[in-house]
Order: C-alpha cells, then structure tokens, then sequence
C-alpha cells in the first residue's frame, strides 16, 4: 500500500481469518512517489475500537508492544497479527485507525480508517 499524503486518511477495511495470521505493509515515499521516504523518527500506531471512538479492542505500535516493525530507511512499516491473537478477539466487526507520529512526537495523522471483520 503507498499512502498518497493529500488523500487522506485511506478508507480501507480488512478481514481476519481465525486460524490464520495478518500481514500488512505501508510503504512511505517523497513527494516523487518513487523515492522511499526516510522515517527515522517515525512512529505507527493502530488501534482497533468497538466505534470510531468507542472502546479500545487492540493496540499496536512500533514502540511499547512492537507488532508494528519499521525500516526507517526504506519508510516501510509492517503491521502483524498473530493468529493467536486474532483467535482472541471476541468481536465479529470493529474499527481500526492507523496513525503516524512524526517531528518528534509532535505531528499526528491519522492514515488509515476502516472496518474491520473477523470470520470464525
């Protein structure tokens, strides 16, 4: 996936098989769209709610629970579930936001919003 800054956030819902783990990869890249964008200093963070803004399902980040890993020099941020944790998961929809932080914390924006659905 390549995140074009001035369409955000990307509306893009996702669907997780029990059993089976989840991989996504978000790719950042300078205003030529071919060159990698260099994220040191970067942070992701994805939250699953109930809602838009209702109870907290999951979180995850680059930094306290590292199921988002990160190469700065490529801008490339890897999002994984693990199928025992998607197992975990009592819900059959939810919403995600992923967010990036940047300039040292100060920056947030949110990159992604979606649905997300779990199939037993």
């Amino acid at each position: 996936m390549t995140i074009e800054i001035e369409a955000l956030p990307i509306i893009h819902n996702i669907t997780l098989v029990k059993g089976g783990d989840w991989h996504e990869t978000i790719n950042l890249y300078e205003d030529d769209r071919v060159t990698p964008k260099n994220t040191a200093g970067y942070e992701m963070e994805m939250t699953i709610l109930s809602g838009p803004n209702g109870e907290t399902y999951d979180f995850l980040d680059t930094v306290v629970n590292t199921r988002i890993t990160h190469t700065p020099s490529s801008g490339q941020f890897n999002i994984d579930l693990e199928a025992a944790e998607i197992e975990a998961y009592d819900f059959l929809t939810a919403v995600r936001k992923v967010i990036l932080i940047f300039d040292t914390g100060d920056q947030h924006m949110v990159l992604i919003m979606g649905q997300v659905k779990v199939i037993p």
